[in-house]
């Protein structure tokens, strides 16, 4: 991994203005730093400000206060746009093309030369099962076949950078499966992934690092082996008479234990997310 960060966000503050609404507070002095090459979880209720921190980082919004460096630039320029792939929560597509020429499209806009493109195109419909499908209108498909066409395009131009916003949304086991385990790939091959979920298995399973963020803050960050090692119970083999047995058993539960395990447990991703959100909270 490089020195400098992929991702920098010093500061960073947006707040949305109407002139009917009350401005609202998107996020709050967000100080984040994605590595070069890691997988980066980014959690947190609707409305927290994940998909703002999002289109933040792709120029897409302007930011109220604060920076935003991505390779170490402002995110507002041509080329930088051309290293950064984006799969929003929903993503838009053009219903009139077909699966490849929605891919060689989008390939051309963001400069693929013309051969590579459409090798890229194809490779990428068979690489997400959608090889039969190359010939079919965007319209016709399924959600799970639209969402899996979303990520193609989302890779069709090799990106250094990949930004995934409830990237297995309308997937089924399988599907959910494939993509994490292309995820990883991606990892392997240098490509810096910034991922946002509201599964947090899948979170768990392929990020090197967290945030969690509540009503714009950001909570609580650190590695997943860091975060989770933080034993809750713990087993013990107990062997005696029945009578030592079940003094042993009623003093354990006056102390308040009601499972005995037989080895230490890890915490659950799904807990440190809850007491996180929880801390703080006084509006019930």
């Amino acid at each position: 991994m490089s020195a400098s960060p992929t991702v920098e966000l010093v500061g960073l503050g947006k707040t949305y203005r109407s002139f009917w609404r009350r401005p609202h507070v998107a996020l709050r002095s967000l100080d984040l730093r994605i590595r070069d090459g890691e997988i980066y979880g980014l959690l947190g209720p609707n409305g927290s400000g994940k998909t703002t921190t999002m289109r933040l980082i792709l120029g897409l919004l302007r930011p109220s206060c604060g920076q935003v460096r991505v390779f170490g630039r402002e995110p507002a320029q041509a080329d930088l746009r051309a290293l950064t792939g984006f799969l929003p929560e929903n993503s838009p597509l053009f219903d009139f093309l077909t699966c490849f020429e929605t891919l060689d499209h989008l390939a051309a806009l963001s400069g693929v030369p013309r051969r590579e493109r459409r090798q890229r195109a194809g490779e990428l419909l068979e690489r997400f099962d959608l090889g039969a499908a190359r010939r079919r209108r965007v319209h016709t498909l399924s959600k799970g076949m639209a969402r899996r066409l979303g990520l193609a395009q989302a890779l069709i131009h090799r990106p250094r950078l990949l930004l995934l916003d409830e990237p297995t949304s309308g997937l089924d086991p399988i599907g959910i499966q494939d993509v994490l385990e292309l995820l990883l790939t991606l990892k392997d091959e240098g490509v810096t992934v910034l991922l946002s979920s509201h599964q947090l298995f899948e979170i768990e399973t392929v990020c090197d690092r967290i945030g969690i963020l509540r009503a714009g803050e950001l909570r609580l960050e650190g590695s997943i082996d860091e975060l989770l090692d933080e034993p809750q119970s713990r087993l013990w083999t107990l062997r005696g008479s029945e009578e030592c047995l079940s003094r042993a058993e009623a003093a354990a539960r006056a102390a308040g234990v009601e499972t005995l395990e037989s080895e230490p447990a890890k915490r659950s991703l799904e807990s440190l997310y809850r007491s996180t959100l929880a801390e703080g909270d006084d509006t019930g």
